[in-house]
């Protein structure tokens, strides 16, 4: 999953309004859109300032987009020191629960990306914890 995926995801998810949140991060809700459709990759500090006026609006959606890209995403690299890094300040606010089940999505991922290619895909812990998100 896209990282603009994610954001388009969970803010239908929440219902949150395009211009709510362009506004709150500071650009406009064309250039918003254009994110939310994959059409243009938001800066570093553009995806910050989103999932800043995300949280505003709906405290806790910064996380969702993080965990719906951990359990979905299959762009999310756990061998990669960048996408644990952007992972870190999720994964501290976790509970017990949430961090068990995380860790068991991160290492079918690891699994998934080391198998070989005649090895059959097991993984179903992201499907399941993916469902109790919704």
């Amino acid at each position: 999953m896209k990282i603009y995926e994610a954001l388009r995801l969970v803010q239908n998810r929440l219902q949150l309004q395009v211009k709510d949140i362009a506004a709150g991060a500071g650009t406009s809700s064309g250039y918003l859109s254009r994110i939310r459709r994959g059409q243009v990759s938001p800066s570093d500090d553009m995806l910050d300032k989103i999932l800043t006026a995300m949280e505003t609006l709906a405290p806790g959606s910064r996380r969702k987009v993080w965990l719906t890209m951990a359990y979905d995403g299959k762009d999310i690299d756990p061998r990669s020191a960048d996408d644990i890094a952007i992972l870190k300040e999720t994964v501290m606010t976790l509970d017990q629960q949430e961090l068990a089940e995380l860790m068991k999505v991160m290492a079918d991922r690891f699994h998934e990306l080391n198998r070989k290619p005649s090895e059959p895909d097991t993984s179903e812990n992201g499907r399941e914890l993916h469902a109790t998100l919704r």
